[in-house]
């Protein structure tokens, strides 16, 4: 889907855990944690938020939500 995508969100994923000094894997670990609150959150806003993504029957690694909302930004 985001190839390419995803193997730029793994290398900046990478630099960032080298820049606070933790694993790649904390890292990973830490956005599932954001990723599991937000979907999970009663707001209708923010339900509608995640509907309008395409992972609408579970929520998203952490590497497919960014190569997916980088398109907003780019």
């Amino acid at each position: 889907m985001y190839q390419a995508k995803i193997g730029a969100a793994q290398r900046v994923l990478s630099q960032i855990a080298e820049s606070e000094g933790i694993s790649y894997e904390e890292v990973v670990a830490e956005i599932e944690k954001s990723i599991q609150l937000g979907y999970h959150d009663p707001d209708p806003q923010v339900q509608a938020m995640w509907k309008a993504l395409p992972f609408h029957d579970r929520p998203p690694t952490p590497l497919e939500l960014i190569a997916c909302i980088s398109d907003q930004f780019i």
